[in-house]
Order: structure tokens, then sequence, then C-alpha cells
């Protein structure tokens, strides 16, 4: 009995696909690892940073500087850390006021940014006559890190100081931040299982290149069809940050393929995952 011509059309495309190193995806079951990096590394305010000093504007002499210290960035992109405002009017003023940032990382990841929010207080020193004043500081600071990436953030903003001598005074001028930045590539973790059904289910993690761990819930679907699967991957706390994987394509344990969209730490990003 002779091999008809369909099954000989079948034959020649199994050896041929196999010639080519074709590997059939499999339902995603397990646990898998996946590092993003390239054009989609995430640079993170992170660690101390000398002061950033400006002239004030009315003089050649007068100036502001702002100095970080202490930042980190947590896993969703919330900017903590401390900072001393130092106001130097020779023979005029002087104060140096601690304080602390809080902010926010956003943009994408090849123009991430932060808005900063400052806020410091003490005492100013008058000079001529000597006097000394209660001084409070605000300010508002946006923070740039465009590409070529480097490992600082770049802030310009406006701070306002009000002095309280017989009555409260306020003035506002701008000034500039600097911050430390330590970017490379993240980490997607995912432990997943599919059911008969064909959903998908399980939980996942990214850990940011500062160490800083987001825990999250996967849900989705696998389709048999086109042998690949869909998944959408929510924080498990409350958090902005979102992920997709699309198109997705497992086999021996390993991502061989798909799309990746996220909001991870607050910046936006896309990656497709090509074999290895």
């Amino acid at each position: 009995m002779g091999f008809g011509r369909h099954a000989i059309l079948a034959l020649v495309s199994v050896a041929a696909l196999a010639q080519a190193g074709w590997v059939r995806a499999d339902p995603p079951a397990g646990s898998y690892e996946l590092a993003v990096g390239d054009n989609a590394q995430i640079f993170v305010p992170d660690g101390d940073d000398g002061p950033k000093c400006v002239l004030d504007g009315h003089s050649t002499k007068n100036t502001i500087c702002a100095d970080s210290a202490g930042v980190t960035t947590d896993a969703t992109g919330a900017i903590t850390g401390s900072t001393v405002l130092e106001f130097s009017f020779p023979g005029l003023f002087d104060a140096n006021l601690p304080g602390t940032l809080v902010g926010q990382l956003g943009g994408s990841t090849r123009a991430p940014s932060a808005r900063l929010l400052l806020s410091a207080a003490g005492t100013g020193n008058f000079h001529n006559p000597e006097q000394t004043a209660a001084a409070q500081a605000t300010g508002t600071f946006s923070c740039k890190n465009p590409t070529p990436h480097t490992d600082e953030y770049s802030c310009r903003g406006r701070i306002k100081l009000c002095l309280t001598l017989a009555r409260r005074s306020c003035a506002s001028t701008n000034a500039q931040l600097a911050l430390h930045a330590l970017g490379g590539s993240w980490v997607l973790d995912l432990d997943v299982a599919t059911e008969a059904t064909c959903a998908v289910t399980g939980g996942a993690t990214t850990t940011l290149p500062n160490a800083a761990t987001e825990s999250l819930d996967v849900s989705g679907r696998y389709a048999a069809k086109p042998d690949s699967a869909k998944l959408v991957l929510l924080p498990s706390a409350p958090s902005k940050d979102k992920l997709a994987l699309t198109r997705l394509e497992i086999a021996g344990g390993d991502i061989l393929a798909g799309q990746l969209k996220f909001v991870v730490a607050g910046v936006k990003g896309t990656v497709a995952i090509t074999p290895p």
C-alpha cells in the first residue's frame, strides 16, 4: 500500500519544519524568568548626589543649592528621600534647611521622567543687623533622563521661601536638583498554570535594578490553534502598574516569543520577545 499525495505532502512539511528547528509551543505551566533590557531598561532614582546650585536671578553672588540624599524608589515608582536647601546671599541672608522629597517616576523607557515635591524648614539668618527668622521652603521639580541615558536625573523647578519676623513674607525663584540614577535590566518572574478550560492563572513578580519588587496576579488564556497565550498581569496591591503578554509562546520551560507591553515603576515600554 503506497502513500497518497496528501500524505507525502504532510511528511515533507513535517521534515521541513524539523529541519528549520521548529518547536511546538506548550501551554504555560511552571516558572519562567524574563530579563528585560536593551531599549527597555528602567532607570530609577537611587542613592546620594551632590548639591546643584543656581544663581537666584537677582545677583551674580546669591546662590540657592539643593542637595539630595538617601533617595530610594520602590517598585511602583514612588520616590522618597531627604534634601537640604541652602540659601546664600552674602552679607544679607543665609539658611540651611533640612527637609524631605517625595515624587513619582513616569514617562517611558525612552524618556523617563519624575515629578518631585520638596518641603524643608528651619532657621534663617539675616545680617546687618543680625536677626534670625523662622524659614519654610517648598519646591516643585520636573526631572528628566533622556536617551542616551546617564546615571543622573537632571531636575529643574522653583522653590518658594517664606520667612517670619514681625510678619510672614514669601518669594520664589528657580532652582536645580540632581538625582543619582541606577539603571539596567529588570526581571519578570512568572509562576503559572493552564487549566483544562485553557484558562491561565498564577502570580508574577517584577524586580527593578535596585532590587525593589512588586507582586502581580496573572490571568489569561491559552489557545491551541495559534499555539500561544495572552496574559494580563495586575498588581496584587494598589498600584498603577500593569503588564500584558500577547502571542506568548513557551516551550521546554523557556519563553520563546511574544510581545510585552508594560507600565513598571510608572514607566511605559514595549518589548518584542524573539527566539534566542
